[in-house]
């Protein structure tokens, strides 16, 4: 799970600093959306990392849409 979590670390930095940019949010889903499914479906059953992975998800996609409204001085638009 620590893998994980980086992963989502990872993807709010490049929210964050990226103003919101669509492409890395969508790869770093897209991979942490199989990791959920291998995890919850496949032989080696994981479900705490499955649920890891989807709140990660969950929050980069949030941050990347509050980041989307928002200038490049950081002023709400």
């Amino acid at each position: 799970m620590l893998v994980i979590k980086l992963a989502g670390l990872v993807g709010v930095g490049l929210a964050v600093f990226g103003r919101g940019r669509w492409a890395p949010t969508a790869a770093l889903a897209r991979g942490l959306g199989w990791v959920a499914v291998a995890r919850l479906t496949g032989d080696a059953l994981s479900v705490p990392t499955a649920v890891a992975a989807i709140v990660a998800v969950l929050v980069v996609v949030g941050v990347t849409l509050r980041e989307r409204g928002h200038d490049a001085h950081g002023r709400r638009v």
